[in-house]
């Protein structure tokens, strides 16, 4: 187990570290939470675009609508460029049916 191959080489005490990740993760007694984690913040990053987007909301309803409104901007983007870069040559000849999909 890699806790029982490691625990001489840490530094620090290690009876409160969880190195083993399926070991069961439970609290304290003197553990009290006072208030509700609460998301304030998001990043979204791809290969596509080199900068990530992060936002930053106190309240969580306008987080997710923010979260929600990039979201849809970056599929159009990568819509468009999946578009732009692979589109078939001939598409004129492609049923109007089938090229509507395509297109849109």
């Amino acid at each position: 187990m890699l806790t029982e191959k490691i625990k001489d080489k840490i530094p620090y005490s290690h009876k409160n570290v969880i190195l083993d990740s399926n070991q069961r993760k439970e609290s304290r007694a003197t553990l009290i939470f006072e208030h509700p984690h609460v998301p304030i913040s998001v990043s979204i990053g791809d290969t596509l675009e080199h900068e990530p987007t992060h936002i930053c909301k106190r309240d969580p309803a306008e987080l997710i609508h923010k979260f929600m409104v990039e979201l849809e901007r970056w599929a159009r983007n990568i819509q468009e460029k999946v578009l732009k870069d692979f589109m078939p040559r001939d598409i004129q000849y492609i049923p109007k049916k089938q090229r509507t999909v395509i297109e849109h």
